[in-house]
C-alpha cells in the first residue's frame, strides 16, 4: 500500500470554461441549415469531444501523483530517483502526464516505482 507524505493536488484548468465551449460550438450551429453531411459533423462533435476529455482526464490523472523526496510502499521507504512527463492511453487517447519516479535504495537492483501508476491503476 502506498503511503506518500502528503498529495499534491491541482485544480483542473480549463474545467470552468467548458460550458463555454459547448455553448460557442452551439452557437456555430444556431440558425444554420442541417449541416448535409451527417457524419462529417458527428465526426468533428467527437473529435472535440475527445480533445474535451483529453483534457479532463490529464487534469484528473495528475492528481494522482506523488512528488515528495520519499514516500513509503508496502513498508518499504522509497526516495525520489526521477520526475519527467510520460504519455497514456485513455478512452479519449494519448495524455501526458507529469510522474515522480522512486526507488528501494535499500535493495540492489530494485526497479524505480512510479506512485502515480500505483494510485491510479494503470496497467503497464
Amino acid at each position: 500500500m502506498l503511503k506518500p507524505a502528503g498529495v499534491l493536488t491541482q485544480a483542473p484548468p480549463g474545467l470552468d470554461s467548458l460550458e463555454v465551449w459547448i455553448k460557442d460550438w452551439l452557437k456555430e450551429r444556431e440558425g444554420k441549415p442541417f449541416v448535409g453531411d451527417f457524419a462529417a459533423f458527428e465526426r468533428e462533435f467527437w473529435e472535440r469531444a475527445r480533445e474535451l476529455g483529453r483534457e479532463v482526464f490529464a487534469n484528473e490523472l495528475a492528481k494522482a501523483d506523488v512528488d515528495r523526496e520519499a514516500i513509503v510502499i508496502e513498508g518499504r521507504a522509497h526516495r525520489r530517483v526521477l520526475r519527467g512527463s510520460e504519455s497514456y492511453m485513455t478512452t479519449a487517447g494519448p495524455v501526458t502526464v507529469q510522474r515522480t519516479l522512486y526507488k528501494d535504495r535499500a535493495a540492489s537492483g530494485a526497479r524505480a516505482v512510479s506512485a502515480f501508476e500505483l494510485r491510479a491503476g494503470v496497467i503497464g
